[in-house]
């Protein structure tokens, strides 16, 4: 299989992107959770839990997924 340079601009204009993305979506994530323990101390600590996992998957998606998308993009 050769190597598509289109497809590594893409995969790494799709990891840039997916930084920023991470960054923001983290960032929403931690205000969400700052917001809700003024407000409800239950749903905060429920958040926290499951905090890991949401961290999990937007690293999935935003470092993996996005580079790939963009890579298959850029190859095209």
């Amino acid at each position: 299989m050769m190597i598509s340079f289109p497809g590594l601009f893409g995969a790494g204009l799709g990891l840039l992107i997916g930084l920023v993305n991470r960054a923001v979506l983290l960032a929403r994530l931690q205000a969400r959770i700052d917001r809700l323990q003024q407000e409800d101390e239950v749903r905060a600590q429920n958040l926290k839990r499951i905090m890991p996992v949401l961290r999990l998957g937007i690293f999935l998606l935003t470092l993996i997924g996005f580079p790939v998308a963009g890579y298959i993009a850029g190859s095209l």
